[in-house]
């Protein structure tokens, strides 16, 4: 089995993140379908009270050590980054 890693970029929650957990929340108390707009903003997942996460483009190196991040790439807004491992 081995190890797979994902590096996300969160980006925290400002008025328009409540804004959409709003409507994301109402949508889910009156069993309605949610809106595209609202799915697309919290990337398909539910909100996170952390706030949006991203998945942010990196390179491994061969022998699976070192993890290389081009913060160039890295969206503006992203207020954390987050290094997850899982097996």
């Amino acid at each position: 089995m081995g190890m797979s890693t994902h590096v996300i970029g969160v980006k925290a929650p400002d008025e328009k993140f409540r804004m959409m957990e709003k409507v994301y929340q109402l949508c889910l108390e009156l069993d309605i379908d949610m809106p595209a707009e609202v799915s697309d903003f919290f990337e398909g997942d539910e909100p996170n009270e952390m706030g949006v996460e991203v998945e942010i483009p990196f390179e491994e190196s061969e022998d699976g050590c070192i993890y290389t991040v081009n913060v160039k790439k890295i969206p503006k807004d992203v207020t954390h980054i987050q290094f997850k491992n899982s097996w």
